[in-house]
């Protein structure tokens, strides 16, 4: 064969080289896209969805060699469409939702995968999302504002800087005024405030609470190298 078909011989085996290669290079996109979408504390959808798209692409359909490989980023691909679409949904961007699965419902990829077409059924009926036209992209940024503000403010408490806490959540309620949660978590942190400088007592202070220690002259808080000196946080509020 190879004496006498020399030229047919060596195309064969540049075929199958790039096949390979393409095939390893599908495979590093999938294992990429999987680290995005398998790992709870790294999730990035649109990173997984184009990445296993981009393996799916490369590798041709009906090829015995790399079938496997090019079924599994079809299967990540559908996934991740399926979960960012949802993804965009959440954040009030319904036209991107359906860009993405009608992407993958394409015939070239999984016109039949019926976790993205009951999604695209609900997005294409006008009261498939009850919160259609109210739940926009600004309203989601304010809502993820408020969530980490919240956030801050739940660490500041936790830690003791009790005035950080309480302007958190003042700062919150200015951009959502009818949060049900925030006053009551201001209240909290006003009573937590009193306690500290009013009722409670510190060693630090000569067993005296902070506001007794700061009407008085003659005795100094104590200081210790390893430790921050107590802050009056009352005056804070």
């Amino acid at each position: 064969m190879a004496a006498q078909y020399p030229g047919v011989q060596s195309t064969v085996e540049r075929q199958i080289q790039t096949l390979e290669q393409k095939k390893a290079y599908a495979e590093g996109l999938i294992a990429e896209a999987d680290a995005k979408i398998k790992d709870p504390l790294n999730l990035d959808f649109e990173f997984a969805y184009a990445h296993y798209k981009s393996a799916v692409d490369i590798l041709p359909r009906g090829g015995s060699a790399v079938e496997s490989t090019r079924q599994t980023a079809l299967d990540g691909f559908c996934a991740a469409g399926v979960k960012l679409a949802k993804q965009r949904v959440s954040q009030g961007l319904y036209a991107d939702a359906r860009a993405a699965i009608e992407v993958l419902l394409e015939e070239r990829y999984n016109p039949n995968y019926e976790p993205a077409l009951a999604l695209r059924r609900q997005l294409l009926d006008p009261q498939g999302f009850v919160d259609r036209g109210t739940h926009t992209p600004q309203q989601h940024a304010r809502t993820e504002e408020v969530k980490n503000l919240l956030r801050e403010g739940t660490g500041f408490f936790d830690s003791g800087r009790y005035d950080l806490a309480f302007k958190r959540c003042e700062q919150a309620l200015n951009i959502d005024k009818y949060n049900k949660d925030l006053p009551i978590m201001k209240q909290i942190i006003k009573e937590t405030i009193v306690i500290y400088n009013e009722k409670r007592p510190h060693y630090s202070n000569h067993m005296l609470t902070p506001n007794q220690m700061h009407q008085q002259n003659k005795l100094k808080m104590k200081t210790y190298k390893t430790k921050n000196s107590i802050k009056n946080v009352f005056d804070a509020v």
